[in-house]
């Protein structure tokens, strides 16, 4: 049995450190090709196809030019070997494009279990996905967004808190979902007057305050905004298709900020799954449970205007509770995710040979 990984996965999947730590066999390849077709494509080495045996391990757009490009050959190499996708943080949402074309096109003319892939997204039960034979996939058990960020002086109280609802989003052309919230929100100014409400493009520069250590604005909180705003809307990355945590859920949750979130349908049920709470005891969370994204940004606007009503800052008071076991949990999953993690990638190998 050997384990060979595309070049572009050195030092850039945990998949690949998971290896290098354990110190097992591995080799990398390179599978893109200058010299064939416009341009170059990817393509299976030759050294490979006649192989047996062999574990290739790829990302997701790697897989999809291997199939645009030669769909004879990686069916060939499928027949006797195996093929594992490590998809990266958003590419779930080109699984539901350009991959799903893929995988109904070989799923008949593959072997049984020759071809896994590894999710950091959990699918919803009406994915694609589940109708695949031939097709395996895992989902791991807890992504990298749940480890817990720096807060900035370590303090997270609101005592100067001056605003209701923050929303920091990026414009962009695959989450439909933030643009519908953006319109929804400029129908009623009574709600943004006094609250944090900025939608923007990713060139512009990043509001509130950043530490010099900060590399990826995006992934810590700004805790001059945090202080300063009781509720946080939460437009996630997904809004259907499947459930995906990341660092926009967990921000709320480190900074004890009560959320509302934009996701997939019963997203706030996935939640509670990993061992949270959300307020369903204080506050009408319906909004959740519609089957159409439409409708449950309608539901939530509603809902911000019940807590605007009744006073944000009297919400987040009432919330205390929830927002401390909330971050104790956290705080929990983020001391155990290598752990986990690595359970999860062991698991992986120990299937496959």
């Amino acid at each position: 049995m050997s384990w060979y990984f595309s070049s572009v996965l050195e030092n850039k999947s945990d998949f690949f450190e998971f290896f290098e730590f354990n110190q097992y066999s591995m080799h990398l390849v390179e599978l893109w090709d200058p010299s064939v077709h416009v341009g170059g494509a990817h393509k299976i080495p030759c050294s490979l196809m006649g192989s047996s045996n062999t574990k290739l391990v790829i990302d997701a757009s790697e897989f999809i030019s291997l199939f645009e490009f030669d769909t004879d050959s990686l069916t060939t190499f499928l027949q006797t070997n195996r093929v594992v996708i490590y998809q990266n943080i958003d590419c779930f949402v080109e699984l539901t494009k350009r991959l799903r074309i893929a995988f109904e096109n070989i799923d008949s003319n593959i072997p049984k279990n020759c071809l896994h892939v590894i999710f950091d997204a959990v699918p919803s039960t009406e994915f694609y996905f589940y109708s695949f034979k031939n097709i395996n996939f895992t989902v791991l058990t807890h992504n990298h967004f749940f480890k817990l960020p720096r807060i900035h002086k370590a303090s997270l109280e609101k005592n100067k808190t001056s605003k209701d609802f923050l929303l920091t989003t990026i414009k962009k052309s695959s989450r439909p979902h933030r643009e519908l919230l953006w319109k929804q929100l400029q129908a009623y100014p009574e709600l943004t007057v006094n609250s944090t409400i900025l939608y923007k493009t990713r060139q512009k520069k990043w509001i509130g305050h950043q530490t010099h250590q900060h590399q990826w604005s995006d992934g810590h909180p700004s805790m001059d905004l945090y202080r300063n705003n009781y509720v946080e809307l939460v437009p996630e990355t997904l809004y259907k298709h499947g459930y995906f945590f990341t660092e926009k859920t967990m921000k709320p949750i480190a900074t004890k900020t009560p959320f509302l979130i934009v996701s997939t349908c019963h997203y706030l049920k996935f939640l509670k799954q990993q061992g949270f709470k959300t307020f369903d005891n204080l506050i009408d969370e319906s909004y959740d449970s519609f089957p159409q994204i439409e409708d449950r940004i309608r539901s939530l606007v509603q809902t911000m205007h019940d807590i605007s009503k009744n006073g944000a800052g009297d919400f987040y008071q009432q919330a205390q509770d929830t927002l401390n076991y909330n971050h104790q949990r956290l705080l929990e999953i983020s001391g155990g995710w290598r752990y986990y993690r690595d359970l999860d990638y062991q698991r992986i190998i120990d299937s496959m040979c």
